[in-house]
């Protein structure tokens, strides 16, 4: 993805420059990186910003000082020790880095090294103050990060946690303070990567928002958990006195006496004028909005709900810790990201109540899954079939300003019809497999087979890689927003009319080299996921390494040219023979689990009774508010 960005050869263009609100989104601005990239930069400074030591380097009166000293004594660039009279404003801007955060003294021995950590720990990174922490799989990059950011190690009765501060170096050269774009020391591509770059790159995901904060150790904070958190909270609180006459900006001496002197804005009551602009020009719609504080009349007790919530979730984990076990998910070498519009304006699409299930599980119980951006990555990586569905009145959403002729052509309906994919030579059977699949992967609409779960998603990441998971995450094809093709939910009971791309049953067959007789004679390459979950015991809905080590020697068989075509009954009689070689459960997990998801759904609604399917995303909040369903009196009438 960086290197995709790269090719739009940015530094070329004229920049406009971007206004910062310094005090409320100071957790996730990226300044230096800004001035290193020549954009300019626009903030307003009032009178409370002073009250923010970390914003010091920024203060007018500062960088008027600078320039001054620049000038008498004819340099380019001088130390602070040189601003005479600022002695006590450098030594404060010394304590913070170009993050603002309060500067930590490295050391070596105040927190466990990365031989302390357990070997079923799991490990997650906050990078920067205040942001949510996220997972770390690889374990080459987790013993480079122990070596370099302080750590933290919680060990509870059912499972063991690491916590990297990338915030907190152990040494002095741990800082990757270089351009972002250029690599730097390192043991892989992420550890190598500046912290300028890890800022821009993860921002949008785990940086917090107005209504989400998370504590030291990136979970969210109680306060954001109870809904205590101010829904319009803009930074400082404290308000202007009135001034007989408004104060002007200063005028640097480089700024020619002719120009008008400025007057200073004077901040409103409550909402800094700097928000109310910034909250103007984005829009009141927040794609990231979680759980506010619930209103006054609202019938739920404050002081008691926590505690019901907490044995709750309990409860869940009771039901789920039966059958449901950690499982290694697919990982991403690369960072992607979602188009926040998508997020924004999409309606999820879970009608299967297992699916359902996992996903509410997660969010209700799992770290990594406080956001819907990550809840959504998560159930990509775990193989969980969901889809996002667009109405019609927001296609221009993703439609460009100019369509290409490609995309104008491809979509089109034509009277063509899938050939079905036939038995050829054993030799020739790679060749063929291939071919066939390359020409349904290129194709825009593919990019919904991520969205598919199980058996179909693992073959669109393997043969469409990343690219075909990052222009899912960008949001739907051509074939939606532009010719209006694809799954359309108007045959439901309750249709909404949402858009979705669509595989035909013919490419699917394509994939798994399906040659279709009848239901009992059809023969195939791979499992599906009907087969998989009549015959296969140890099939649980959810990918895991298991199932990936299945797949990966089924495709060895196809490249070396030694694949078979096997029946749904030479595929139960396959499974079997893997179970006994594996010495596997004798419990059919392929029964189980569903049953065992169908319980943990109902018992989800009992708490959180929303019903997930074609929701809006921005109106599922994370963490859901716990509201119990009451039941009503019952007695004889």
């Amino acid at each position: 993805m960086v290197d995709y960005i790269a090719g739009f050869n940015l530094r070329d263009l004229k920049k406009r420059g971007v206004f910062l609100d310094l005090p409320v989104h100071w957790k996730s601005l990226n300044v230096a990186h800004l001035l290193a990239e020549n954009v300019p930069v626009y903030y307003f400074w009032q009178e409370d910003t002073y009250n923010y030591p970390c914003f010091t380097r920024l203060s007018p009166s500062i960088i008027q000082a600078y320039h001054d000293a620049c000038s008498a004594l004819d340099k380019t660039e001088v130390f602070g020790e040189e601003m005479l009279g600022f002695e006590d404003s450098v030594e404060t801007m010394k304590r913070y880095d170009n993050f603002f955060q309060l500067r930590r003294a490295p050391d070596h021995i105040t927190s466990p090294t990365h031989a302390d950590i357990p070997p079923n720990a799991v490990v997650y990174i906050c990078d920067f103050e205040g942001w949510s922490a996220r997972s770390l799989t690889d374990s080459i990059l987790v013993r480079d990060y122990a070596d370099r950011y302080h750590l933290c190690i919680e060990v509870d009765d059912r499972d063991a946690y690491a916590t990297i501060w990338r915030w907190k170096p152990r040494r002095t050269d741990a800082c990757g303070d270089q351009r972002a774009g250029v690599l730097g020391s390192g043991l892989t591509m992420e550890s190598q990567r500046s912290d300028r770059e890890i800022r821009e790159l993860y921002k949008h995901t785990y940086a917090p928002r107005s209504k989400l904060q998370f504590d030291e150790m990136g979970r969210i904070s109680l306060a954001s958990r109870l809904g205590d958190v101010c829904d319009d909270y803009q930074g400082s609180p404290m308000v202007a006195e009135p001034a007989d006459q408004q104060p002007l900006l200063p005028r640097p001496h480089w700024v020619s006496k002719s120009h008008p002197l400025l007057p200073i804005p004077q901040p409103a009551p409550s909402v800094t004028i700097a928000s109310r602009w910034a909250q103007a020009i984005s829009g009141d719609r927040d794609p990231f909005r979680r759980s506010a504080s619930p209103p006054q009349n609202h019938p739920r007790s404050t002081s008691s709900m926590p505690k019901q919530r907490a044995a709750f979730v309990e409860k869940l984990r009771e039901i789920s810790d039966q059958y449901l076990t950690s499982v290694t998910p697919w990982i991403s070498k690369k960072p992607l990201a979602w188009n926040a519009d998508y997020l924004e304006i999409g309606y999820l699409l879970i009608p299967d109540v297992r699916a359902q299930a996992r996903l509410r599980y997660w969010a209700a119980c799992s770290r990594d899954a406080d956001t819907m951006s990550a809840l959504l990555f998560k159930a990509i990586s775990h193989g969980l079939p969901f889809s996002i569905g667009v109405k019609v009145e927001d296609f221009g959403r993703f439609k460009p300003e100019e369509v290409s002729d490609t995309d104008r052509l491809v979509g089109k309906p034509t009277s063509a019809v899938e050939a079905p994919f036939v038995y050829t030579a054993q030799g020739a059977l790679r060749a063929y497999y291939m071919s066939r699949v390359n020409d349904i992967i290129r194709r825009p609409h593919a990019r919904i087979l991520i969205s598919m779960g199980g058996p179909v998603a693992w073959l669109g990441r393997k043969w469409g890689g990343m690219e075909l998971v990052a222009q899912f995450m960008e949001g739907p094809s051509p074939d939606v927003y532009l010719h209006r093709r694809g799954y359309i939910d108007s045959d439901d009971e309750h249709p909404m009319f949402l858009y979705t791309d669509e595989m035909t049953p013919q490419e699917i067959d394509v994939l798994f080299g399906c040659i279709r007789n009848d239901s009992e004679r059809d023969r195939s390459l791979y499992p599906s996921r009907d087969i998989l979950d009549e015959g296969c015991f140890f099939w649980t809905g959810e990918w895991d390494a298991r199932m990936d080590g299945m797949f990966d020697e089924l495709t060895k068989e196809i490249l070396q040219g030694t694949a078979k075509f096997r029946t749904p009954g030479m595929w139960n009689e396959y499974f079997r023979r893997l179970n006994r070689g594996h010495r596997g459960t004798r419990e059919r997990l392929n029964q189980v689990v569903p049953s065992m998801l169908a319980r943990l759904h109902a018992k989800i609604i009992d708490g959180f009774p929303m019903d997930w399917n074609k929701r809006c995303l921005t109106d599922i909040e994370l963490p859901e508010e716990y509201r119990p369903r009451q039941i009503g009196n019952r007695g004889a009438l």
